[in-house]
């Protein structure tokens, strides 16, 4: 099984619709700190299926999303 790490993901969405979506999204992965700020254990693959399903979501010349390892 692979070692699980702490992440901070946080985002900035311009749409509240896709704000929204992508809170709800990354609620499933992680715990909320502040609206767009959340803190997860995540395995590499939680974070590439999160990745995955965020790009489906996001609008990238709008959006920023950000997943850093702690």
């Amino acid at each position: 099984m692979a070692e699980r790490r702490r992440y901070l993901i946080c985002y900035d969405i311009a749409h509240p619709r896709r704000w929204r979506r992508i809170f709800r999204l990354v609620r499933d992965y992680a715990r909320p700190l502040q609206y767009s700020v959340f803190i997860g254990e995540l395995s590499p693959v939680e974070v590439e299926q999160l990745w995955g399903e965020l790009s489906a979501l996001i609008d990238p010349d709008a959006d920023r999303v950000h997943c850093l390892p702690l």
